[in-house]
């Protein structure tokens, strides 16, 4: 598919002499270039893996339908794995928050009203992320609460160091070190 063939060249497009304009500019060239490739794009990857396999010239390897994944037959991994198994070199994508949130992101889903709250969510993933440290960030104002409630004027807040309190913590806290790597140091033992 030729895209540029496709495409009418719309008079005064070449001249963009503000950044509204550039902005239209961008918003039409997505629409009529962009949008139309991208749709579909797994199924055309389909077809057109389809139409290399019934090539005459690649479609009878062996080699090359195993590489594009044209066996149908479902392999029993359940006995051994051999080394020409092909479930052994494919790589698929690692299904991650980042990868859903993008999936979802580009899909017409996100744009419907159905997933409101999953939109939010994926939108707070960071914040919410944070959420399972703060027991963590509780016992630690605690401690601090106790070893330094008023009793510290600023002229000794000056000249307390954090390596020095890290070193009074007590054993039993040394996983308060560990919030999320927002600390500097990773262990107790480290000082």
């Amino acid at each position: 598919m030729n895209v540029l063939n496709e495409c009418n060249v719309l008079l005064g497009w070449n001249v963009l002499q503000d950044k509204t304009q550039r902005r239209r500019w961008e918003n039409h060239f997505s629409t009529v270039v962009i949008v139309p490739v991208m749709n579909n794009l797994g199924h055309r990857l389909q077809e057109t893996l389809q139409l290399i396999a019934k090539d005459k010239r690649f479609g009878a390897n062996p080699l090359l339908r195993q590489l594009y994944e044209l066996e149908s037959g479902a392999e029993d991994l359940t006995r051994s794995i051999t080394p020409n198994c092909t479930a052994l070199w494919r790589y698929r994508t690692p299904i991650t928050l980042n990868h859903v949130t993008r999936k979802f992101n580009e899909s017409a889903v996100a744009r419907s009203a159905d997933c409101v709250i999953l939109g939010e969510f994926l939108k707070q993933e960071h914040d919410l992320r944070v959420v399972k440290h703060l027991p963590d960030v509780v016992k630690l104002q605690k401690l601090l609460m106790d070893r330094y409630h008023r009793s510290l004027d600023r002229t000794e807040t000056d000249k307390i160091k954090l390596k020095d309190f890290y070193r009074q913590i007590p054993k039993g806290c040394t996983s308060l070190l560990n919030l999320s790597g927002l600390l500097p140091f990773s262990s107790h033992s480290s000082f």
